[in-house]
């Protein structure tokens, strides 16, 4: 197995420049007069993309000066410009997925999301905007209680920042293992659980009314009380949280959109079921 080399430098301290030496060293050292076709470079930035693309060109055309090698590669790149694979990450999982739009049921026109922090946010404003259904009544409670929950404990009242970091769990590996678990009954039966956890709080706010020296009573499970009380604001949390992945969900289908920490997993689930192997190009 061919040895992994890892440059770790600061910003603007040549790592473009030193992974184009190694791009160019392969294609001149290799025997392959096609070895241009079988190099995948990537960036995050089309800048750092088209600033390596172009050292390479001037590089060659300046070789080709005194080097037969440097000029048929050249010749052949500028030639076959399509197949000189110096590309973004975000585009190179792209021309992946659209290889496989028929498998995962999309058409080729949708885009890899790199930006997945600004997708959330929008996510939270859609959910804020849905409050305004009435179907959404669920919703609006656990919202108004998560707000004066926050207010209570001294907490940020910024209640969108808040949910921001919540959605940042929806780019976790083990949260897109295990969020099958969020789906069918959970949403339901947090709402039931919700509703009979607030009668029976009613009931013993109106118990302890009657009976305001039962406080004082050693029988009095305290500890147990504040863990359920604990749990019932788990419920709670995981109802927002389901119903934010749900916008975040509809906001990617409406816009097209892919995020790039789900390209990898989409692409595994097509291919690990096939008893023969996937050739795309």
């Amino acid at each position: 197995m061919a040895k992994v080399i890892v440059y770790k430098a600061s910003a603007g301290s040549g790592k473009t420049y030193r992974l184009t030496q190694d791009y160019l060293g392969y294609l001149m050292s290799s025997q392959d007069q096609d070895a241009y076709k079988h190099v995948l470079a990537v960036t995050f930035t089309n800048k750092a993309t088209d600033e390596m693309k172009v050292r390479v060109l001037e590089t060659l055309a300046e070789e080709a000066q005194h080097s037969e090698k440097a000029k048929e590669t050249l010749i052949k790149i500028l030639h076959d410009y399509s197949n000189f694979f110096i590309t973004t990450i975000d585009k190179f999982f792209l021309q992946v997925l659209r290889s496989f739009a028929r498998e995962i049921g999309q058409n080729s026109s949708y885009k890899v999301e790199l930006d997945e922090q600004a997708v959330i946010a929008k996510a939270v404003d859609q959910m804020f905007d849905s409050l305004e259904d009435e179907n959404k009544s669920e919703l609006l409670g656990w919202m108004l209680r998560y707000s004066t929950d926050s207010i209570k404990k001294g907490s940020s009242f910024d209640i969108a920042k808040d949910l921001c970091q919540l959605g940042s769990l929806f780019l976790d590996e083990d949260f897109r293992i295990k969020r099958v678990q969020l789906k069918g009954s959970f949403i339901q039966d947090s709402i039931t659980i919700q509703r009979t956890q607030d009668e029976l709080l009613q009931r013993i706010a109106d118990f302890e009314a009657e009976f305001p020296d039962i406080k004082k009573a050693d029988s009095f499970r305290k500890r147990q009380y504040r863990t359920d009380l604990v749990l019932a604001d788990s419920i709670m949390i995981m109802g927002i949280f389901n119903e934010l992945y749900s916008n975040l969900t509809e906001y990617l289908h409406d816009n097209n959109l892919v995020l790039l920490s789900e390209s990898k997993d989409t692409i595994r689930k097509i291919i690990e079921n096939n008893d023969a192997a996937f050739i795309y190009e």
